[in-house]
């Protein structure tokens, strides 16, 4: 697992450039790729990764937030704000603070959070990037928009969608702060037949993305058991794993096989941050076992 995790790291390393912010472009692809990167590596920060892959990442993070007015740029986008406070957490990380008086601005003053309409979990997604930059939300609690999402309605799966299935992975990370502890006065554990289902139905699909999110969930829902085998849970490690491209990457849902380096770098980034996230932290969750 671990090879194959810094097979991938080096990937993102030799690609690192494809991740620069152009906000002269959609934001998809101008803006997003940095933003998560920068959200995969709040997630494995503490983990012990490759120190040297490690550093060339965090350099290029820094010189990034050191050029680019990411304070002027997305306070003129309200829905920039969860990048911008994704930034904050993790300069907050390293003691630093850069974005908490625009973000105290705009949110605890002018209190824009409640004028963006959009899902309950992207609300919560935005609630929740708020308050890990250390910022007070005017949203309604996270007990309160869970019970509005697909995994806090019980949505039967025969409705599942494969946004049904972001929406629940997204919900898990939120409601557990990313593993650490529990936002919500509500049992989730009891969700692992779901869980099982959802790995079953997205390796048929060969759908790496989804499939490494919803690892995360079992990890951070803290019904895998590494001491015991878990069945599902190891063949889907197993899959990831096995199903790594040459370069390093891990492949798109959608691929188009391009020969365009910077084309196949947009479909696969994502999938390939994912990966990496939810191998590194099973490698962490064995270790620590």
């Amino acid at each position: 697992m671990k090879k194959s995790i810094n097979k991938g790291l080096d990937y993102i390393i030799k690609n690192i450039d494809f991740f620069n912010v152009n906000f002269k472009i959609d934001t998809d692809l101008g803006v997003k790729p940095f933003i998560e990167l920068v959200f995969l590596y709040n997630l494995i920060r503490t983990t012990d990764i490759d120190i040297d892959k490690k550093e060339k990442i965090e350099n290029y993070i820094d010189n990034v937030i050191a050029k680019v007015d990411f304070e002027e740029e997305l306070k003129q986008d309200i829905f920039g704000i969860s990048g911008l406070s994704i930034l904050e957490e993790y300069l907050l990380g390293k003691r630093q603070k850069k974005y908490k008086k625009i973000l105290q601005v705009l949110v605890e003053q002018n209190k824009v959070d409640l004028l963006i309409e959009r899902t309950p979990f992207r609300t919560m997604d935005m609630k929740y990037s708020l308050n890990q930059a250390n910022i007070k939300d005017n949203l309604p609690s996270y007990d309160s928009i869970f019970n509005k999402t697909i995994l806090g309605k019980n949505l039967p799966l025969f409705y599942y969608s494969t946004t049904s299935a972001y929406s629940v992975t997204h919900t898990v990370f939120y409601i557990t702060s990313m593993g650490k502890h529990c936002r919500i006065n509500q049992e989730i554990k009891n969700k692992i037949f779901l869980f099982r289902t959802l790995i079953g139905i997205h390796i048929n699909k060969k759908d790496l993305d989804v499939l490494s999110e919803i690892l995360l969930c079992v990890l951070f829902l803290d019904i895998y058991d590494p001491v015991n085998s878990q069945g599902i849970f190891d063949f889907a490690i197993k899959f990831i794993l096995e199903n790594q491209n040459k370069n390093g990457s891990f492949p798109a849902p959608k691929s188009s096989n391009s020969r365009k380096k910077k084309k196949r770098f947009n479909e696969d980034y994502h999938t390939t941050l994912v990966c990496i996230g939810a191998l590194e932290c099973f490698k962490n969750k064995n270790t620590n076992t």
